[in-house]
């Protein structure tokens, strides 16, 4: 994440870009957005994923 105030000129990119340049083959990133920041990864390239779920601290855990 980004201060607001130190955001546009391309700090957040090139945070991933070194990212992926130290992990190399070896990793995928998995982002979680908030989602007032969701718009901006798609145009950077992040695919979205339909296969993650999410349970808060004071959710209860439904057991069979």
């Amino acid at each position: 994440m980004v201060r607001e105030n130190y955001q546009r000129p391309g700090i957040g990119t090139e945070l991933i870009k070194r990212t992926q340049q130290e992990l190399g083959d070896r990793a995928k990133i998995v982002l979680l957005a908030a989602p007032e920041a969701s718009a901006y990864y798609p145009r950077i390239g992040f695919k979205p994923l339909d296969c993650a779920w999410i349970i808060g601290a004071r959710d209860h855990l439904v057991t069979r």
